[in-house]
């Protein structure tokens, strides 16, 4: 008998609502309004009264929301309730009759069919509890219909549409745990929101896999530097033997051209005891260097011929430091760490 009075109520309130534009309904006096809106407004709510007598409601609270965002007025959302408890959205058309009731004015009598209608959707709606277990690990979530809801609130009880609703646990170390809950009008159900099982470890043979494939990479570039030490160590012994020649031809000529008791020298002779000179420098650097490379170079390609496992790679570094004497001598020093 509730419901069929509640049916009667709104639908000699929304009779009412139609016997005005949208604007006209709102209870204090407003600036006026452009003439074009209204016009738009009034079309769109009309359209809206249009589809909900054909029965199709979604399109009714289309056309309704429309007309209420341009124009709004508590017959709109008294319309806007009316649609969408029609389509089982409860909670929105609660929302709808309880801002029309605000705003109607106290000697209207759609004023008491919206709070009438907001108070009898009240009692059909369905109470959800969510309880989460004391073990649950700390900072457990929990989704209702992909929306996260605090917990605290789950442990009073969330007012619920009727119908199917999805709960997704989510917790540190385990899996997501989907619980479907199906809900009947003015229900009350308690669920216990227990986590998922734990995640699956990372598998080691996977892990190992990935370290074997970095051994190996680190191995076969440090064979390569091994041979590119090995051909540029070479290379400079090469020019430290050709340059050493050079010095030993220049020392030849300085002595030729030399007086060795008073240093006097002809031109050909000072010519060649500069040449000279640069000459052991370029040799001295180029054998040092060259075998600093070659040392290495040969080390390198020993040490990654064996099994990774019995010989791990390790970072290996060369340092070449040039050497000035305090009587004017020139040199260079290698150092090099495996």
């Amino acid at each position: 008998m509730r419901a069929l009075t509640h049916i009667a109520a709104i639908s000699g309130a929304l009779a009412l609502s139609l016997l005005a534009p949208p604007a006209s309904a709102a209870p204090d006096a407003a600036p006026a309004a452009d003439p074009t809106v209204t016009a738009r407004a009034t079309e769109l709510f009309r359209a809206g009264r249009a589809a909900a007598a054909a029965g199709d409601n979604k399109t009714a609270c289309d056309r309704f929301s429309e007309s209420e965002q341009l124009q709004p007025a508590p017959g709109t959302q008294l319309n806007l309730g009316a649609c969408e408890e029609k389509q089982g959205h409860l909670l929105a058309a609660r929302e709808h009759f309880r801002k029309a009731a605000s705003s109607f004015g106290p000697e209207d009598r759609r004023r008491a069919v919206a709070v009438n209608s907001a108070g009898t959707l009240t009692d059909r709606l369905a109470i959800l509890t969510v309880h989460i277990p004391p073990g649950a690990p700390p900072g457990t979530t929990v989704t209702l219909d992909a929306a996260q809801i605090d917990p605290a609130s789950l442990e009073h009880g969330v007012e619920m549409d009727p119908g199917k609703t999805t709960l997704v646990v989510s917790a540190t170390g385990r899996q997501p745990h989907t619980i479907d809950v199906v809900l009947a009008e003015a229900e009350k159900r308690e669920v216990t929101a227990e986590p998922g099982d734990p995640a699956a470890p990372v598998e080691p043979a996977a892990a190992s896999i990935v370290q074997d494939d970095t051994r190996a990479r680190d191995r076969a570039l440090q064979r390569t530097l091994g041979f590119v030490g090995v051909g540029v160590g070479g290379a400079g012994l090469i020019v430290g033997a050709v340059f050493g020649g050079l010095a030993l031809h220049e020392a030849s000529v300085v002595k030729t051209n030399c007086n060795t008791t008073t240093w006097a020298c002809t031109s050909p002779g000072v010519s060649a005891a500069s040449s000279g000179q640069t000459d052991g420098v370029v040799s001295t650097i180029g054998f040092v260097a060259g075998a600093a490379f070659a040392a290495a170079g040969v080390y390198l390609v020993i040490r990654t011929s064996g099994d990774a496992h019995e010989h791990p790679v390790k970072p290996i570094g060369i340092v070449l430091t040039p050497l000035v004497s305090p009587r004017g001598g020139e040199g260079l020093s290698g150092t090099w760490s495996f």
